[in-house]
């Protein structure tokens, strides 16, 4: 059985993770961090998400959708610009990503126009009949 040693509450493991020991009443709970997430992560998954769009823009036909896979794109950007500010400490690429949201702001707004009115030209045609 594993008894915690209460005084030493992070423990270097010899992997390199940190395991913690929060004391709660007469127990421990034991917290055992094993793998931190490094801007290696954060761009691999920003190109996996950057593929999808690429994909569901060249597959779908669809507007709408088009325009949903185009927004993941400028989000998988923008979370590799966010990554990339932090590993380098800089905020220049924090700012961009507001201006890039800006951008997507009008994108999804012109989607919602366009299907607005996509459904009223459809009902008032339905309503004619």
């Amino acid at each position: 059985m594993f008894t915690p040693n209460l005084d030493d509450p992070h423990r270097q493991l010899r992997d390199g993770a940190t395991q913690l020991l929060v004391e709660r009443g007469r127990a421990a709970v034991v917290i055992l961090a094993v793998a931190k997430p490094t801007t290696t992560w954060y761009l691999l998954l920003s190109a996996l998400l950057f593929s999808i769009g690429t994909f569901g823009v060249l597959v779908r036909r669809n507007p709408l959708v088009m325009f949903m896979c185009i927004e993941l794109m400028l989000n998988a950007v923008n979370l590799s610009f966010v990554a990339l500010a932090k590993m380098f400490g800089d905020i220049g690429g924090q700012t961009t990503v507001f201006f890039v949201l800006v951008v997507a702001s009008f994108i999804v707004f012109f989607v919602l126009f366009v299907a607005f009115f996509f459904v009223a030209f459809v009902l008032r045609n339905r309503t004619a009949r």
